[in-house]
């Protein structure tokens, strides 16, 4: 028995130690790819002619321009990001070139917000950059016609006939009302002629 024991707990010492140097072995293996993580930046810039937008997104490595990377342009809408075409990559001068849809909506001022993204690159990671061009179409406020009846307007420019089919149902009812109370003073009145005149 006692020897079983202690064959025992050697195999779970020898267990426990195979799991740690596992461990270690995991942890030193993502400190060492972090290590190799490379630091880029993202320099977004746009240009424009008669029938064309077109945004250039520059990426850098320290000096160097970072060529093969795949950048993903998006423009920032209200609660997402909204994909511009398809992921680019960098030419040999780490540029990516895109062409601008025209038709975009932007701010009341036509701002819009555009971003470039290196999206889980093996090297440089997750990136991103921002920037604001006045490329958006602006919002057309809706005509509002103040003069036009309409049911969604204020009291006073309801439509005609739902003013007079209102008023009438109100007639009616108060007319009604005053008929039924004029018709119970006369039943009252005659009822007290009915009652002198047998007397």
């Amino acid at each position: 028995m006692k020897l079983l024991n202690k064959n025992n707990k050697r195999n779970i010492f020898a267990s426990v130690k195979r799991l740690m140097l596992v461990f270690i072995g995991l942890i030193s293996s993502v400190s060492v790819h972090a290590q190799e993580d490379q630091v880029a930046t993202i320099k977004l810039s746009f240009d424009q002619n008669d029938s064309m937008r077109i945004c250039k997104a520059f990426v850098i490595s320290g000096d160097k321009p970072v060529n093969e990377v795949e950048v993903h342009f998006y423009v920032q809408r209200m609660y997402s990001l909204l994909p511009i075409g398809s992921a680019i990559a960098t030419d040999s001068m780490g540029e990516a070139i895109t062409e601008f849809p025209l038709d975009l909506p932007g701010d009341k001022s036509g701002n819009i917000v555009v971003v470039a993204k290196i999206e889980e690159d093996d090297n440089f990671g997750n990136l991103e950059s921002r920037s604001e061009v006045k490329w958006g179409v602006m919002p057309v406020e809706a005509e509002e016609h103040w003069d036009a009846r309409s049911l969604s307007a204020a009291r006073d420019k309801a439509p005609m006939i739902l003013i007079l089919v209102s008023n009438l149902i109100i007639v009616s009812i108060w007319g009604t009302i005053i008929y039924v109370i004029y018709q119970v003073f006369r039943i009252k009145r005659e009822s007290k002629l009915v009652k002198s005149k047998t007397k």
